[in-house]
């Protein structure tokens, strides 16, 4: 018997994923379970880029604008959640696609990776952390785990801005005594009850940087200054203000640095979070790369060849 097929559309920010279900649902019932860290937080659409709510009611999405600022999610959290969801969706006669930007929530749902029991006061104490303390007390007790400067990522190793896997790293090392990349180096299995099949989305290295600038400046339009502020009020700082762009939204209101600094703050932040993602994604040799007209044409076929297998 076949496994069942989990169809995978990853991607760093702004590369058109979005579109793409749109027009992948027009011949296919799918289901999103979302795959991005930041989208997954309620009361905050501007800032983590969600879906608009008439896309959400175009085609079903899952795991977003759900979970309280002021709450963690890990990845082990998001595998128990799609795994229960991709079981329903395929009872249902849809196609679950797994869709989103964050790669430690793929691999943990696709491989059998550590999955450590819940320690909510340890988890308390890192998320109270500013970030620079984080990485300075990572640096501290594993020097090899943070990126240094002038030097090539590799694997297991972190660059310091990667504020979800520097956190996660931390939670790891203190709460088994052994470095995250210590997992890395030893690999993971890849799970063999669900068939994993896909690709990584990415467009021409201008346009995205274009299309970035652009989603910027419409973030800051549509008051994500505000968005931030209101979060800070209602939970302080909270393990959804560490995401992308927020610090530098609360710098901009709080008088730190002027709309025009914030802009390009915001612009610098996310061009180097996209470049990260896009790191991550071209060392995943098991998902090729598509453009936008490749994922359409390939898409029936990649689910044909797996149903012919």
């Amino acid at each position: 018997m076949n496994s069942p097929v989990v169809y995978v559309i990853l991607g760093p920010t702004a590369t058109g994923k979005t579109d793409l279900l749109l027009q992948l649902a027009k011949t296919t019932n799918i289901e999103v379970i979302n795959c991005d860290s930041r989208q997954i937080y309620q009361d905050m659409p501007i800032g983590t880029t969600q879906p608009s709510v008439e896309i959400r009611k175009a085609v079903t999405h899952h795991l977003i604008d759900f979970l309280s600022p002021d709450q963690q999610f890990s990845a082990g959290q998001f595998k128990q959640h799609a795994n229960k969801l991709i079981l329903e969706i395929i009872s249902r006669g849809n196609l679950p696609v797994v869709c989103g930007g964050t790669g430690f929530y793929y691999r943990s749902l696709s491989t059998e990776m550590i999955e450590l029991p819940d320690n909510d006061s340890l988890k308390q104490e890192i998320s109270q952390m500013t970030h620079i303390e984080r990485v300075e007390l990572l640096k501290k007790k594993d020097p090899l785990s943070v990126v240094q400067p002038g030097e090539s990522s590799k694997a297991g190793r972190i660059h310091p801005n990667d504020q979800y896997r520097i956190e996660r790293a931390l939670l790891v090392l203190m709460q088994t005594g052994r470095p995250l990349r210590s997992y890395y180096e030893a690999g993971f299995n890849v799970r063999k009850d669900l068939k994993f099949i896909g690709f990584w989305l990415d467009i021409e290295i201008e346009e995205w940087r274009s299309l970035v600038v652009k989603r910027a400046r419409q973030m800051i339009d549509s008051g994500m200054v505000d968005e931030a502020v209101r979060i800070r009020q209602q939970f302080g700082i909270c393990p959804g203000l560490n995401t992308v762009g927020y610090f530098e939204a609360l710098q901009c209101a709080d008088l730190e640095i002027s709309q025009q600094k914030f802009e390009e703050k915001l612009i610098q932040s996310h061009l180097q979070y996209g470049r990260h993602q896009r790191l991550w994604f071209r060392k995943q040799s098991h998902l090729p790369l598509y453009s936008k007209e490749e994922a359409l044409d390939n898409f029936q076929k990649d689910l044909n060849s797996v149903i012919q297998s």
